[in-house]
């Protein structure tokens, strides 16, 4: 009977043993994909280099071109990734508004030595909202 049980189960894909998931099988557009963001993450680093020399001269780490490379290479999979779940408008409205917040914080910081704190927090929290 156990063994009879046990075909059955097999059979059925029951077997009672956790397998692992199969892997992910990346479809060759996935990797094309990938292969391109890096190469415009590339051309970025390179278009800065030869337009703004020094811009690398000027900050201390030599991770900066490696930076600028893989943020360029993450954006771009992340909008493949928003496109494939509808959410191509959304995501942009949402970097809209980040890059924003950004631009309000840098100049409230650049000017926070000229004012008071309590002003300067204010600032950052219109900034923020």
């Amino acid at each position: 009977m156990g063994t009879e049980l046990q075909t059955v189960l097999a059979r059925d894909g029951l077997t009672g043993r956790q397998s692992p998931p199969a892997p992910a099988v990346e479809k060759p557009a996935d990797d094309l994909i990938k292969r391109i963001a890096m190469d415009i993450g590339k051309q970025v680093v390179a278009y800065i280099e030869h337009a703004y020399p020094a811009m690398f001269e000027a900050v201390a780490s030599d991770s900066a071109k490696l930076s600028v490379r893989n943020a360029t290479y993450n954006a771009i999979i992340a909008a493949g990734e928003a496109f494939g779940e509808g959410l191509s408008e959304q995501r942009l409205a949402e970097h809209a508004k980040q890059r924003r917040v950004l631009r309000k914080l840098r100049k409230a910081a650049a000017e926070a030595g000229t004012k008071p704190a309590e002003e300067t927090l204010r600032e950052i929290a219109e900034a923020i909202r």
